[in-house]
């Protein structure tokens, strides 16, 4: 297997059944990041890299937009233009499912 196959950035939906594991702060260990990840209203997605929850998204069609937001500033391997080629195809996922056009993917 090749070793860069294991650096991808992935966008979860807010309800993947490996997100509904019960111990959240093995999963999330910063507090305020877990607070983020598991909203009661309004979920938003989560974004892995490396197997670990780094940030949320979110999908904005008025916007057309995805917005991710990292909880600590993103490594040159998890942004662009390094994460593009994976983000690419699961916006046109999202927009597929939302009937819309692709959105252009935003970092913050």
């Amino acid at each position: 297997m090749n070793g860069a196959a294991g650096r991808r950035v992935a966008l979860v939906p807010p309800n993947d059944g490996y997100l509904r594991q019960v111990d959240r702060e093995l999963l999330v260990p910063d507090r305020a990041s877990r607070q983020a990840v598991w909203r009661a209203l309004s979920a938003r997605g989560r974004c892995f890299s490396d197997g670990e929850v780094v940030g949320t998204w979110r999908y904005r069609r008025a916007d057309g937009d995805v917005a991710v937001t990292c909880f600590e500033r993103p490594t040159a391997r998890q942004r662009p233009p390094n994460a593009v080629r994976v983000d690419r195809a699961q916006c046109g996922l999202i927009a597929q499912v939302a009937g819309a056009e692709p959105p252009a993917l935003r970092w913050s």
